[in-house]
């Protein structure tokens, strides 16, 4: 017999299972296939079989496979069954793409060094789409699903002629030994795993275990999260579990795809249903699930093909969440979810890795193939009954994001920075290799760096040092100035020493009223802004009078164009578009003061003709100026808002227009939002002039 070119990386087979490598062959984009070695037959003769976790069953590409081109073109060994069992079945199965056909029979079948004495699989003899000459070659497949997936299965149960219809995976599982099936002593831990890589990646190697953990994982193993596979009848189908969140980074905020129930038939979920399938290449959805997934970054399907296109520059950052009962979230590495278009070298366009299938899937809303499986570390467990699904994220989504930009943005190449590195699936960008001569470069360009800084801080130290000693000499100058100089005229409003005392004790925004004017530039010396005087105001010496800050109670809400007899307290008729007028109840007096909110119109207006004059309150820049609004005596608040001081005079009756524009928050039917005063509320960043 001769010996399988397994190449194990780890474990001697036997109760303690073994790791095989898988060998990637195609381009790993548009062709990739994941292949095991295996010897079949008596003529004991090694295939390449691609590892197909989407399907249950086993198929040859036989020596009567000459006439599609499929067989006709492939120069690698054929499978010779002359020597075979027949089972007198036929096996016929149709894929995503491509179709098999063969009469199903018996032979020998070792792989991983596990021998089974009767293996059943399909002889193939048209096969159609299916390329076998990639790379190396492929001569078939062995199906990783589950049992009750499997057409040959089902085929020899109901013919009912004894035969074994036992799968590999569920051969070498077996609790013991027979003449018909697994020879060899099975692994004493019943799961098999899978770790693909990446194309043009320096990270994992690929690798087929079977009751064994790789080496570089083994230390992870208790972080592997396990799902139940969803249920179907007559029996679990598929690794097929519930997609129950995808969440998409963009530029920092965090988006989540809409996610209705499954559209799958023959399983029951209120959530998308996902199946890990080894034996594809991208990632293959329903055309509403492709939809959703593209619309978050407003790209939909091509007028033309249908199909999805994206910038190549484009980091889709997306993390998926799967599991029943668990949530298993795995990152995306953002070069898996877009690829070059072949036909278009150096094109700023890729195709997307997710596309949609307008033929409909009857399996599954999404089905995650080599392009998401590079992601995470798969076992497929038969410890428990239903099998589970064990996943581990590989994937570090800021890495990855770093890797995405090195590759697609600056069009460099990814290396190991070591061996070690390597090993365990960490990798950096570098535009070279290390190297003596490229350690000695960097240590003289790191020294030249630091002498820059330094001279950069001293020069930087000095200049500070003499610019603050030339602004203390200009400060000192100044101050002996001023302090030779006569009183300054007052730069901005001032007020009367009458008002000040008319309004101590009160408040402005939390200050007393002193505090209030000074801050906003008055001053008590009684001289107007421009030199105007305070006569207006009829100054008066002797004891303050006191004042009165009018209330709601003072007044009558109305409407413009009301009558008198029509205005009345009652405010809750009134259209909260139009303009309100609130009148006072009586006539003013001078110790009366109001608070109201600004705008470019003025607020006091003359009434009936019973003001000798008109006052009203604008800007403040108007005010400060002078002119026919200083006398007002106006101050300028965090959100525009102003401050009417005492009236001149003894109207009869008076209105108080309230203004279009209101304090945010306020209401516009509010008589007490112009009698009460604001509360200063400000936000970082924003000015005391508007809030």
């Amino acid at each position: 017999m001769p010996s399988i070119a397994r190449r194990a990386t780890s474990g001697p087979g036997g109760q303690d299972g073994i790791v095989v490598d898988l060998t990637m062959q195609g381009d790993g984009l548009y062709h990739c296939v994941y292949t095991v070695p295996a010897i079949v037959g008596t003529s004991q003769t090694q295939f390449q079989m691609q590892v197909d976790t989407g399907s249950s069953d086993t198929w040859l590409a036989s020596t009567s496979c000459t006439s599609k081109p499929s067989c006709s073109t492939f120069t690698g060994p054929k499978y010779d069954g002359s020597s075979a069992k027949s089972t007198g079945e036929q096996f016929n199965v149709s894929y995503q793409r491509g179709t098999v056909q063969g009469p199903v029979v018996l032979d020998s079948f070792q792989v991983g060094g596990y021998s089974i004495a009767e293996q059943a699989f399909a002889s193939a003899t048209d096969i159609e789409n299916e390329v076998l000459s990639t790379g190396s070659g492929f001569t078939g497949l062995i199906g990783l699903a589950p049992q009750a997936n499997s057409i040959i299965g089902q085929e020899l149960e109901d013919a009912d002629n004894g035969e074994d219809s036992s799968t590999v995976l569920t051969h070498l599982f077996s609790n013991s030994t027979s003449k018909t099936g697994l020879t060899s002593t099975p692994p004493s831990k019943k799961f098999a795993s899978l770790l693909l890589e990446r194309p043009f990646y320096p990270g994992y190697s690929s690798k087929f275990g079977i009751g064994r953990h790789p080496d570089e994982l083994a230390s992870k193993a208790s972080s592997i999260q396990f799902s139940p596979i969803l249920p179907s009848n007559p029996g679990p189908l598929f690794w097929r579990v519930p997609v129950t969140k995808v969440a998409i980074d963009l530029a920092g905020e965090t988006r989540y795809m809409p996610l209705g129930s499954t559209e799958s038939k023959g399983v029951s979920s209120i959530y998308p249903v996902a199946i890990i399938d080894s034996g594809g290449v991208s990632m293959i959805s329903t055309r509403s699930f492709a939809n959703a997934f593209y619309g978050t970054w407003g790209i939909g399907p091509g007028e033309q093909d249908g199909q999805y296109y994206v910038p190549c520059q484009l980091a889709m950052n997306v993390t998926v969440t799967l599991g029943s009962g668990v949530s298993i979230d795995v990152p995306i590495h953002p070069l898996d979810m877009s690829m070059a278009i072949p036909t278009e070298p150096g094109s700023s366009t890729c195709l997307g890795a997710l596309q949609a299938s307008d033929a409909g899937l009857t399996s599954g809303d999404v089905i995650l193939g080599p392009a998401f499986m590079r992601n995470i570390y798969t076992v497929l467990s038969y410890d428990t009954n239903p099998p589970q699904l064990g996943i581990l994220p590989l994937t570090n989504a800021a890495t990855a994001y770093q890797e995405f930009n090195t590759v697609r943005v600056l069009k460099q190449t990814i290396v190991p920075v070591n061996a070690d590195m390597a090993a365990t699936g960490t990798a950096s960008s570098a535009a070279a290799t290390q190297s003596p001569e490229n350690d000695n470069k960097s240590t003289m360009i790191g020294v030249k760096v630091i002498v820059a800084i330094v001279i950069f801080l001293i020069a930087a130290g000095l200049g500070i040092f003499f610019g603050v000693r030339l602004m203390q000499k200009r400060w000192k100058k100044q101050a002996e100035e001023e302090a030779n100089a006569p009183d300054p005229r007052p730069r901005d409003l001032e007020i009367s020493g009458k008002e000040k005392r008319a309004h101590a004790g009160k408040s402005v925004f939390g200050l007393e009223i002193d505090e209030a004017f000074t801050m906003f530039g008055a001053s008590a010396n009684g001289a107007g802004p421009s030199g105007a005087s305070d006569a207006g105001h009829g100054t008066q010496e002797g004891p303050p009078k006191p004042t009165r800050r009018l209330t709601r109670a003072d007044l009558v809400i109305s409407q413009p164009g009301d009558s008198d007899e029509d205005r009345s307290d009652d405010h809750s008729r009134a259209n909260p578009a139009a303009e309100r007028r609130q009148t006072l109840k009586r006539p003013y007096e001078s110790s009366d003061y109001v608070w109201g909110g600004g705008s470019t119109s003025g607020l006091l207006q003359q009434h009936d003709g019973r003001y000798p004059s008109v006052y009203s309150v604008g800007s403040l820049g108007s005010s400060m100026r002078g002119g026919s609004d200083a006398n007002m005596r106006p101050m300028e608040a965090p959100n525009n808002e102003w401050y009417g001081t005492t009236l001149p005079q003894t109207p009869t009756s008076a209105t108080l227009d309230v203004p279009m524009s209101l304090r945010q928050g306020q209401s516009r039917t509010s008589a007490e939002s112009l009698l009460e005063p604001p509360s200063p509320v400000f936000k970082p960043g924003e000015s005391r002039q508007r809030i």
